[in-house]
């Protein structure tokens, strides 16, 4: 935390020298984010005697507060921290350097990485009382804490594990519809052809609205299937953000990542409403994992280059913008979020003329609160 309060060329030569050994960008580890494979490497390298003659040593040349992070990140990562603990410590004094320790600890299955994937997810939600500063503040941990979990369980990046995370929370669903009964009363769950969540309720042949409370209170299974749905239709609201998201960051995903989102039962209809485009300028809506449809209505397979989720500069550069607007109009798809009617504003001459100044809105007033919420939101 306190690396930036150093002077300005000490800052820059510790900078040179870690981006010798990893990845990660400096700030990135200031606020935070462990190189989980360097610690390995280097820990392994100096042996536990060593190593803690380090970590000793090392409060000389930091603060009290930069020290006990790494004291807690150092034991986090060789597992000598207990989860339960740090939960509770997340939950009880809400204490960052905490979330961003849990995506530091050692992964032995896979449902490890699911549980404090969502644990993750719901953390910053739970918090209803506390100002935009500190819900800001918490959402970085979380941000993160999800890169940490991510280098842990070995993905290339967080938005593969969120992938993976979603994909592994509907598997059961995947296969077929999840079913409950109460005497003649049968409540069935299962995923619409729109990817969302659909549960059924019936009693003999009469279709019922809700299910009744008693069966919900009798049968712990019925209770579950209800409390599922909630659960899923926050998860496509996930979803639906991570796509957009994937979008506007110019995410790039190879020909199997591609299949893998199309295997996915809640992700692949939304994919399907959305315009791809391959690095080698294929444009048009992702019929499947290797076709397109274009705006002319005809279906084309792709390169087998990598494919992006196709931001406006993308579709103003191909030329199909408005064939696309039709199409979308043509099929009466339902994309899962703006798209191919996202507004785009291009630096106009004037502005090009000055290089660094832009008067377009020049003497608009700005909502300062609504303005912070959409840049916390955008990132």
């Amino acid at each position: 935390d306190d690396a930036w309060t150093v002077p300005p060329e000490t800052r820059e030569e510790w900078a040179a020298e870690v981006s010798r050994h990893t990845p990660l960008d400096a700030d990135d580890l200031v606020r935070g984010a462990t190189d989980v494979q360097w610690f390995s490497d280097m820990s392994s390298e100096l042996g536990e005697e060593r190593f803690e003659s380090l970590l000793g040593a090392s409060k000389y040349a930091s603060s009290s507060g930069g020290h006990k992070r790494a004291e807690l990140f150092s034991r986090a990562l060789r597992g000598l921290v207990d989860e339960d603990a740090l939960r509770e410590r997340i939950d009880d004094k809400r204490h960052q350097d905490s979330v961003r320790a849990l995506g530091l600890l050692p992964v032995a299955e896979d449902e490890d990485v699911l549980r404090r994937y969502e644990f993750l997810r719901a953390w910053v939600a739970s918090d209803r009382s506390s100002g935009s500063q500190r819900r800001a503040s918490e959402s970085l941990a979380v941000d993160v804490g999800m890169d940490n979990l991510a280098r842990s369980a070995g993905y290339r990046d967080p938005q593969r594990l969120v992938w993976a995370m979603e994909a592994h929370a509907v598997a059961d669903l995947a296969s077929g519809q999840l079913s409950a009964r109460d005497g003649d009363l049968a409540v069935t769950l299962s995923l619409d052809e729109s990817g969302q969540p659909a549960l059924v309720i019936r009693r003999g042949d009469k279709e019922l609205k809700s299910v009744p409370a008693a069966s919900v209170k009798r049968v712990p299974e019925i209770s579950a299937l209800r409390a599922r749905v909630t659960a899923l239709r926050k998860q496509g609201s996930r979803m639906r953000a991570s796509l957009e998201a994937a979008c506007v960051s110019g995410e790039a995903f190879s020909t199997t990542e591609l299949a893998d989102l199309f295997a996915h039962p809640m992700i692949a209809p939304l994919l399907r409403d959305l315009v791809v485009v391959s690095d080698e300028g294929v444009i048009g809506f992702a019929d499947d994992a290797r076709h397109v449809l274009t705006g002319d209505g005809d279906r084309v397979p792709l390169d087998g280059s990598p494919v992006r989720i196709a931001h406006p500069v993308d579709l103003l550069a191909s030329d199909a913008w408005p064939d696309l607007q039709h199409r979308l109009f043509t099929d009466r798809r339902r994309q899962a979020f703006k798209q191919v009617f996202r507004e785009l504003y291009t630096v106009t001459d004037a502005e090009r003329s000055v290089a660094d100044k832009s008067r377009r809105y020049a003497g608009h007033q700005v909502q300062a609160r609504q303005a912070g919420g959409l840049f916390r939101a955008r990132g």
